[in-house]
């Protein structure tokens, strides 16, 4: 019998993918933790979300300014259950501030819509379905990331 995945709690994570710098492609991957908390049966927020990425050009001749590119990211958002499964599907929305931006907290530098479908009793994985820029009009950015979430306790650490 499939094991049913209860979506609160506390997530490690990792992703890789591509985004672009303007025409160019560039790599990008990285890895992170997220706490999901329920607000009812199939909706919650995620109440506190981190990550480190690296992306690099996915091509050659660039200057020292488009080499590799480290950045720090805080998370917030929400989730939504699609399906109880199992497998469960859920959808999360997340909005992501560059750490040590000096922007205002109500901007971000950019929102994505993951699609989460349970992979086994205690992990999902996820894709990006909406990824868009928040300052001003939100436009689609050319990014695609893939990754997996695996539920952990911190208790145990």
């Amino acid at each position: 019998m499939a094991s049913k995945l209860t979506l609160p709690g506390t997530y490690a994570f990792h992703f890789s993918g591509f985004d672009r710098d303007g025409a160019r492609a560039r790599y990008i991957t990285g890895l992170g933790r997220i706490v999901l908390v329920a607000t009812d049966a199939t909706m919650g927020t995620l109440s506190y979300g981190r990550h480190w990425s690296t992306n690099s050009p996915m091509f050659g001749g660039v200057t020292p300014a488009q080499r590799l590119r480290h950045s720090v990211y805080e998370l917030t958002g929400s989730y939504e259950i699609l399906e109880a499964g199992p497998p469960l599907v859920a959808a999360l929305n997340i909005e992501f501030r560059r750490e040590g931006d000096d922007s205002p907290p109500e901007r971000v530098a950019m929102s994505d819509r993951f699609l989460a479908v349970q992979s086994g009793p205690d992990r999902f994985r996820l894709m990006s379905t909406d990824p868009r820029t928040v300052a001003g009009t939100p436009e689609k950015i050319d990014e695609l990331v893939l990754g997996e979430s695996i539920k952990v306790d911190p208790a145990t650490w």
